[in-house]
């Protein structure tokens, strides 16, 4: 089963992959927003190496996310700023997008760029998300899904993203966007009035889901900076190293991004049919990489039911059950091996440490 799980300490591995590059690039702009934030306080501590987070075109490395989710958390310790990412994905610019923003902002429509967005989406945060548009009662919606580690570097993760969306849409169509609301799937912080400053809309706490409301009438806006010639060339890239990423993804990360899609029924036959290679070749692959099939799942399971204990309108038991659990008991001693305490203990510590362990 999983190690124990930390409150304030870096997860040792989160399963999710992204590009080296992008912890980079991370770095660079956590350090234009204040000076204390150098690239040696931030990665003190994550076993990253400065070749492996080098924010150059030419390192293609493919790294575990827990690197980058504890950058956040020092970045969120060093300043004692709870909004600092949404401050993040405010001050984003086009280039922090790569050449995923470049294929966009040469897009012909808001839709288009919106397509190539969620075409591309791994290049800017690997697999530890996924974007995805939807229309509801006349309204668009952008749909954030994720399953992180629990921690403050996950709402990070968030408030970046969803800040960093609209900031560069405002950037993609000259004007500013007007959102209808946002939900998202996490209890209020105590600098909830900050959200409804940025976004300009009503701000709902405590969803299903992570999602922006908008009118679909922004969709079919031309764009000002239109041009197919680079938007071919920009896209021709990013398939490129779309596919350079898919290669070096460790099969760890693979085989839990079926699981989290298809379902932790699934069994090692099923899952290696999927990433199209035989069970034993899978086995082998996990081997070499220090874990194993089921060891993937336990952690999958363990993820899910911290994360479902912050939701302080279910009772343990009622997490318990919602977890597949057959006895409170069995669930108290799970929660206990993964994190050394009990379920309502880590409730308690989580939801108090510093006002953003959610």
């Amino acid at each position: 089963m999983g190690s124990v799980v930390q409150l304030v300490a870096a997860p040792p591995a989160s399963g999710f992959s992204i590009f080296g590059a992008r912890i980079g690039a991370t770095l660079r702009h956590l350090a234009s927003l204040d000076g204390q934030l150098s690239a040696a306080r931030l990665l003190r501590g994550s076993a990253l190496d400065e070749r492996a987070v080098d924010a150059s075109s030419e390192n293609l490395q493919v790294v575990d996310a827990a690197g980058l989710l504890h950058v956040y958390e020092q970045a969120l310790a060093l300043t004692g700023r709870s909004d600092l990412g949404l401050c993040y994905g405010e001050a984003a610019g086009v280039t922090e997008y790569g050449p995923i923003g470049y294929a966009m902002l040469s897009a012909a429509t808001d839709l288009e760029a919106v397509n190539i967005a969620l075409t591309f989406q791994r290049l800017y945060y690997g697999t530890m998300a996924s974007m995805s548009l939807h229309h509801e009662a006349g309204q668009g919606l952008i749909r954030l899904r994720e399953n992180l580690p629990s921690g403050a570097g996950r709402r990070f993760f968030i408030e970046m993203l969803l800040a960093g969306f609209l900031r560069f849409n405002h950037a993609l169509v000259g004007e500013q966007t007007q959102l209808q609301a946002l939900r998202l799937a996490y209890p209020v912080p105590d600098y909830a009035e900050r959200y409804r400053q940025l976004f300009q809309c009503e701000v709902h706490f405590g969803q299903p889901h992570h999602e922006l409301l908008f009118d679909t009438g922004v969709l079919a806006r031309p764009l000002p900076n239109a041009d197919p010639i680079t938007a071919r060339a920009c896209e021709q890239v990013c398939g490129e190293l779309l596919e350079r990423f898919d290669r070096g993804e460790r099969f760890a990360a693979r085989v839990r991004r079926v699981l989290l899609a298809d379902g932790c029924d699934r069994g090692l036959r099923q899952v290696a049919a999927s990433l199209g290679c035989h069970e034993r070749t899978l086995h082998r692959r996990l081997q070499e990489e220090g874990t194993g099939f089921q060891q993937i799942k336990d952690d999958i399971q363990r993820d899910q039911v911290l994360v479902a204990l912050q939701d302080t309108s279910l009772s343990i038991n009622e997490v318990a059950r919602r977890q597949g659990f057959d006895s409170p008991s069995n669930f108290r001693r799970a929660v206990r091996r993964w994190t050394g305490l009990a379920p309502l203990e880590w409730r308690r510590r989580l939801l108090g440490a510093s006002g953003i362990g959610w």
